[in-house]
């Protein structure tokens, strides 16, 4: 990993103090994806776990994977622009056959790319390590959230 993270956060930032839930909340609402962050935010229990979170997002920001998943999935976004207009002004809906393909078609989309975007969370985790540690918190806060999360995944679809 390269030093990026460390140019971002600088020398002498350090933690302030603890937001209310409401102002975490209202930042991470901006984040939320499929209630994703949002429920890692209540999973948090110490200020660490929610620096980890904040960094795991800005590492995603400092890498661009969200630019780098545009650029390498652009003929799928592409498609589904065009599919959409069509869809538009024939006035046309799906089937059902037609929705149950197009699912069977992203799932397998979505396996296949699994891996590339496993990687993007890996680092994303390694970047919030070294934006927190730069910032005067515990850089395993990440960890324990992961290990949280994890643990309310599992317990919640056994």
């Amino acid at each position: 990993m390269d030093d990026s993270a460390a140019r971002v956060a600088g020398p002498g930032a350090g933690p302030s103090s603890a937001p209310t839930e409401d102002d975490i909340l209202a930042k991470v609402s901006r984040l939320n994806r499929k209630g994703q962050t949002l429920g890692a935010v209540k999973a948090c229990r110490d200020e660490s776990m929610l620096a980890g979170i904040f960094g795991h997002e800005m590492g995603h920001v400092i890498r661009r994977h969200g630019l780098q998943e545009m650029t390498k999935r652009s003929v799928d976004i592409k498609a589904d622009s065009a599919f959409t207009e069509l869809d538009e002004e024939t006035g046309g809906g799906q089937s059902e056959v037609e929705q149950d393909l197009e699912s069977m078609a992203r799932e397998s989309y979505d396996i296949v790319v699994h891996k590339r975007l496993f990687k993007y969370e890996k680092e994303a985790d390694e970047m919030s390590a070294v934006l927190c540690a730069n910032a005067g918190y515990d850089p395993r806060g990440i960890v324990r959230l992961d290990e949280k999360v994890y643990e309310l995944r599992r317990t919640s679809n056994p």
